[in-house]
């Protein structure tokens, strides 16, 4: 596993997927690709928060292609999926503790992967 890509190695460590170990003699090796994040053109949710310094949340999607190869064997497998990620913008969130945006990444993609391997 290469764990130089740490958001998406984070991502994936949230999903849990798979079991994700330090033995190289392990059957399957997973290859991450850099995710590809596609942010709102336009900024116009965050006006309402930004007029009363942060006491009207606003909502934000964000599109990401997270994708991976999984090598078993000789044969390997990629995997891509198109996450959407809702992130928000409040005062507020400073006192949700635990709610990171690779642990929403990461469920999204546990039901991506779920979705698509009915």
């Amino acid at each position: 596993m290469n764990k130089d890509l740490k958001k998406e190695f984070e991502i994936l460590k949230h999903s849990d997927i798979y079991e994700i170990v330090e033995d190289s003699t392990n059957v399957s090796k997973i290859t991450l690709h850099p995710m590809k994040t596609y942010t709102p053109p336009c900024g116009n949710p965050m006006i309402g928060s930004m007029i009363t310094v942060g006491l009207l949340p606003s909502a934000f999607p964000y599109d990401i292609v997270y994708s991976y190869d999984v090598a078993e064997n000789s044969a390997t497998k990629n995997y891509q999926y198109k996450l959407q990620v809702y992130q928000s913008l409040w005062l507020f969130n400073i006192f949700r503790l635990g709610r990171t945006f690779s642990k929403q990444s990461g469920k999204a993609l546990l039901g991506s992967y779920i979705a698509s391997n009915k």
